[in-house]
């Protein structure tokens, strides 16, 4: 999020240093795994899945991810029109960011890079309808 002035730019980049994008899937986000490990040894955190060693998200659960983020996409777009249509005065740049802070609240398992990802679409898609 990007604030010029006294309006919010949700439509922004996202740095591209140290993470990787999704191939095919509309350049969903996802940070590369950053664990430090105490000890003098050098350690690698990964998990043993089918014989292999994975440090990160498999394919599988992947998709999932980004199945879900297209979901909540969905969700709080249609949230976020009835808030509007309900409440006239209200802008877009004013009441994204109190949207933002619910979907935070809510405890669901979305990271924030994911979180910038759903909003930035939450308002094109917004911003293209009016």
């Amino acid at each position: 999020m990007a604030i010029a002035g006294n309006r919010v730019n949700w439509r922004r980049e996202l740095p591209g240093a140290g993470k990787a994008r999704f191939p095919g899937r509309s350049g969903l986000v996802r940070s590369e795994v950053k664990v430090g490990l105490p000890g003098a040894q050098p350690k690698l955190l990964a998990r043993k899945i089918d014989g292999k060693f994975v440090a990160g998200l498999t394919q599988e659960e992947l998709h999932a991810r980004y199945d879900n983020c297209v979901d909540l996409v969905e969700q709080l777009t249609a949230y976020t029109r009835r808030k509007l249509a309900a409440m006239p005065d209200t802008t877009l740049d004013d009441l994204l960011p109190r949207v933002r802070k619910g979907a935070e609240n809510k405890g669901w398992d979305v990271s924030s890079l994911e979180m910038d990802w759903i909003f930035s679409h939450v308002a094109d898609r917004l911003g293209r309808a009016q």
